[in-house]
């Protein structure tokens, strides 16, 4: 602009300057059309699509992924997602960049489009080279908002109406990545063939399209694939920060797998990649418990770990580093480091609320194995108070604490029927001496209850609520409970064990709003902390020895019915065995214990049939015979005997059954 300036200022008041000027307006007008497909409109027109358009708009939604990362949380507790796009929320505060893209982006191809016929005069075609892209723009601005439909639709126009561009290829791999959010299985697995299929895909695509491709598996949990798609992902991105993600969720697959060594390889080169410090320590602490109990650098990952332990930059991850060092112990054989380990592991957990859940998980898992079932209902309780609900394994591990809670109920229903059974067949002296003693031990657990809230109070009140905070002791000296962490922690420790883990929410009160109460099971009682009245201590324990003696079973009518609920129980606890925890050995023993303490019960034959199946699904002939002889011989009527005797007889009376149920609806 300024050589032209110079050169027609001097000759402006000459007649050909006059001329060349207007010459040159001429051409601008004639270059602004867009009916017409010229060398100047093109290049006029291109210009202003790719800068004002495209390149503009790449601003806003680079300005909108930057923000949208910085409020991503990242779950290390699972596979990482491949993407960091957030959910709904998040992205709600990008709105106003992706808006202000699409806005560019569709005033540049309403204004700048030059859609005329070919040279040949036979097709109309796009001839603004950037056109295409501001679509493409459009679509990336739609797909980060979560409109994923009008972005779908958009990569489809791109992919239809430019076909013959390598611009199809983004739209393709723009399509997949639609299908994955989505959860559109069968689209998305034909996307992926389809592009396999194409020819001339572009390189620059390739890791997109394996990233794409693993996030795929990954939702349908094809983990091999997942394994081969991320590995292409790793070598063709360049991006550094991308390609130690991609390296963390690769190794967090082949941990999955059971591929401990390459697992490791994986975290080890995550380090080395310098991510965030988040990252880096996650990766170190999922390598340390990836390793194997044969494994030659178990002393020099101990050491590191003790190391860490001593980093005042991890002193809100020591939760993290004793939860590795108990994964060490485990895979050396020493259980009782392990548990002791993870013991800290919860006690030292503060904010992290996930990772006291993942330690109660892996204390309940251990006492599942042992197996100590009464101890590993009371973690699994404890993992789901503090499990967030969207872990991918809190349905599972909700339904075992649902079946551990059932059972422990039903051993807590025939000990106690027992006990006061027991109790009712003695004498008047021993039982008021039983009967003193259990009145002795509830007023010294009451007397240590009360201590305790005094302490907890004498720690929590000691500050005047109406005098200002103290501004010089924010690390946590001062008085003002806010403003140390030490009363923050005992506070909160204290709400966790009276209310449980409750949301930032209105009627947080309310037992309903938290996890894992009756509302998940409603044949379960109420087996979470959710006191009606907080202040019970306050209530004197009775001595009167009358009031422990009201359900003693001392009538025929008492102890029939004490019997009946023993009997339930035997046989509740034998099918708990036998369908949900599948331990064999205590079905058996419950479903044989019940037949011979009560002979008449009204389960005999459900019991032993119960125990034909289980000693057929182990594989005790001898035993199965047994059961099947005993059918035949005194229940040969019986409907087990015919099921016995036919395997399609059960099939058979089901369709019966439902035929019948049919013709009745009819």
């Amino acid at each position: 602009m300024m050589f032209l300036k110079r050169l027609l200022v001097p000759t402006l008041n000459k007649p050909l300057g006059k001329l060349l000027l207007w010459s040159l307006l001429i051409l601008a007008v004639a270059g602004c059309s867009v009916k017409k497909n010229t060398i100047v409109s093109r290049n006029y027109h291109g210009l202003l699509a790719h800068y004002n358009g495209y390149f503009n708009a790449g601003l806003k939604i680079d300005e909108g992924l930057e923000k949208l990362k910085a409020s991503n949380q990242d779950k290390y507790d699972r596979i990482l997602t491949v993407y960091p796009y957030g959910d709904a929320t998040a992205a709600k505060a990008i709105y106003p960049q992706m808006d202000e893209a699409v806005k560019k982006c569709s005033f540049v191809i309403q204004r700048h489009s030059i859609y005329t016929k070919d040279k040949k005069g036979k097709k109309y075609r796009e001839h603004n080279k950037w056109i295409d892209d501001n679509y493409l723009r459009i679509g990336e601005a739609r797909f980060y908002k979560r409109d994923f439909f009008t972005a779908l639709e958009t990569f489809q126009y791109i992919a239809s109406e430019f076909g013959d561009k390598p611009i199809r290829f983004d739209a393709f791999v723009w399509m997949l990545k639609c299908y994955n959010e989505m959860g559109y299985v069968t689209e998305g697995q034909n996307m992926i063939d389809f592009i396999r299929n194409e020819e001339g895909f572009p390189k620059k695509l390739r890791g997109e399209f394996a990233a794409s491709s693993g996030a795929y598996n990954i939702m349908v949990k094809n983990y091999p694939a997942a394994i081969e798609s991320m590995t292409k992902a790793v070598i063709f991105t360049r991006k550094k920060v991308t390609r130690a993600r991609y390296t963390y969720i690769l190794a967090q697959l082949y941990q999955h797998e059971g591929d401990l060594k390459k697992a490791r390889e994986c975290y080890n080169k995550v380090v080395k990649m310098n991510p965030p410090y988040e990252m880096a320590f996650n990766a170190r602490i999922s390598s340390a418990r990836a390793v194997e109990a044969d494994s030659k650098n178990t002393a020099e990952i101990k050491k590191e770990l003790m190391k860490m332990l001593k980093d005042a930059k991890n002193s809100d991850y020591l939760d993290q580093i004793y939860y590795a060092l108990a994964a060490i112990a485990q895979a050396e054989g020493n259980q009782s480091d392990a548990e002791a380990l993870l013991k800290k592991s919860i006690e030292s957990s503060k904010a992290n609320l996930t990772q006291k859940a993942l330690s109660y998980l892996e204390l309940a898992k251990m006492k599942f194995e042992k197996p100590d079932y009464k101890l590993a209902q009371a973690y699994y309780d404890s993992t789901i108070t503090f499990l967030p609900k969207d872990h991918p394994d809190y349905s599972t591990i909700l339904n075992k604490r649902n079946s551990l809670t059932k059972l422990v109920k039903n051993l807590n229903i025939i000990a106690n029927e027992d006990s006061l059974q027991k109790i009712a067949g003695m004498s008047v002296d021993e039982r008021d001496q039983i009967i003193d003693g259990i009145i002795k031990k509830l007023q010294e657990e009451q007397e240590k209850k009360k201590e305790q809230e005094d302490l907890n109070k004498q720690q929590n009140i000691n500050f005047n609520p109406n005098a200002p905070p103290n501004m010089n002791t924010p690390g946590g000296t001062g008085t003002f409970v806010f403003y140390n962490p030490s009363l923050l922690s005992v506070g909160h420790t204290e709400f966790i064990k009276k209310w449980g883990n409750r949301k930032l929410e209105d009627n947080w009160r309310r037992s309903s709003k938290e996890s894992g109460t009756n509302n998940d099971n409603p044949d379960l009682e109420n087996v979470d902390i959710n006191p009606k009245n907080p202040d019970d201590t306050t209530k004197t324990v009775s001595t009167d020895r009358t009031k422990y003696l009201r359900n003693l079973p001392n009538t025929k009518s008492k102890i029939d019915s004490s019997n009946m609920r023993i009997i339930d129980a035997y046989y509740s606890l034998g099918m708990i065995y036998k369908e949900q925890l599948l331990d064999y050995g205590e079905a058996i023993k419950a479903f044989e214990t019940l037949n011979k303490r009560f002979p008449d019960n009204k389960y005999l034959l459900p019991a032993m049939y119960n125990l034909y199946r289980v000693f057929m699904k182990i594989h005790n002939n001898e035993r199965a015979e047994y059961y099947k002889n005993i059918f035949v011989t005194k229940y040969p009527d019986s409907e087990f005997t015919k099921i016995i005797l036919n395997s399609n007889y059960e099939e058979k009376a089901l369709a019966t059954k439902s035929q019948i149920n049919q013709y009745y609806e009819d």
